[in-house]
């Protein structure tokens, strides 16, 4: 049945209401094509349509205002990837990646030295595995009550002792406070030990590049490893204090533990040796030991792996 009834449609305060012209219709009834609509009709279309397409994106954009509003997503607070939780001290700290249970940048340097990030209480039970008597932290930052309790349980003797970021041209630690951390290592009674600082990379990168320069690695050998480390955020203000550490007053030290040779128990995936005991080697199946510093290959060679298996 034919209406003759206009549809009026308010476009806005701009336009006045107009009455659009029927469609006509077939001798069937039915519709005919819209190219049978008057020339005023299809004049009204186009700003019509307009108006109704900016109509409909208004009310998606209410309806997605009001879902972001909805208790299907948490508030601002329960999002904020900064704030800090009890088994975390600072918003710079890496997550866990639970790779094995241990620290990100996990790694042996030589056999009872041992390098991460700021261990978390995820990683305890491994670090357990390492029998710890010491953690250095390079990092005035305070520990979790579950590191607390851990190093207690364990009888591990911690220290604190803060290095510097290289960020800024002319503030550094000095030689002093390096050759510190570096006393603690070389005195095998402290073994096994754990350096640490934030996030295993750069602080505790410099120290074990400086311990490196104690056995005697060249530097190219000893600027890869740090690299291998710190990528994608290496520091060429790093590499410079690495450069410059002057490892002399630490030598005759290093001379008394015959710490040059020393060498990690950990066999690198690249090496051909026999894999035994979870990545470990028994003493008389382990590499020689060589009189003099490694040949640059041999260094890359020996810290190609960067995680450890626990035992």
């Amino acid at each position: 049945m034919k209406d003759d009834s206009c549809t009026t449609l308010v476009a806005n305060s701009s336009y006045t209401p107009l009455c659009l012209t029927p469609i006509s219709t077939d001798r069937h009834g039915f519709g005919m094509p819209p190219a049978l609509l008057s020339d005023s009709s299809l004049q009204f279309l186009s700003p019509c349509i307009f108006v109704l397409v900016v109509l409909f994106s208004r009310m998606l954009a209410n309806d997605r205002h009001a879902a972001l509003q909805s208790s299907d997503y948490p508030a601002d607070a329960e999002c904020d990837i900064t704030s800090s939780s009890s088994d975390t001290s600072s918003s710079s700290r890496p997550s866990s990646p639970f790779y094995d249970g241990l620290p990100a940048n996990f790694g042996e340097v030589v056999r009872g030295v041992y390098r991460s990030s700021f261990p978390q209480s995820a990683h305890l039970a491994s670090l357990k595995n390492l029998k710890l008597k010491t953690i250095i932290s390079l990092v005035d930052e305070k520990w979790s009550p579950q590191l607390i309790e851990f190093a207690r349980n364990n009888n591990i003797t911690s220290h604190t002792i803060t290095i510097a970021p290289n960020k800024t041209p002319g503030v550094s630690s000095a030689q002093s406070v390096i050759d510190r951390v570096l006393s603690i290592i070389l005195e095998p009674k402290n073994h096994p030990v754990l350096i640490h600082c934030n996030k295993g990379r750069h602080r505790t990168g410099c120290v074990v590049a400086c311990f490196r320069k104690l056995q005697h690695w060249n530097m190219t050998a000893v600027l890869a490893e740090y690299q291998k480390y710190a990528a994608p955020k290496a520091r060429l203000l790093d590499k410079i204090f690495i450069q410059n550490y002057d490892p002399s007053c630490l030598a005759p030290r290093v001379e008394a533990v015959n710490a040059q040779n020393w060498r990690p128990s950990i066999v690198p995936i690249c090496l051909d040796y026999p894999v035994l005991d979870g990545f470990h080697l028994p003493k008389e199946k382990e590499p020689k030991q060589l009189s003099s510093p490694p040949p640059e290959t041999e260094s890359e060679r020996f810290h190609d792996l960067r995680s450890f298996n626990p035992l």
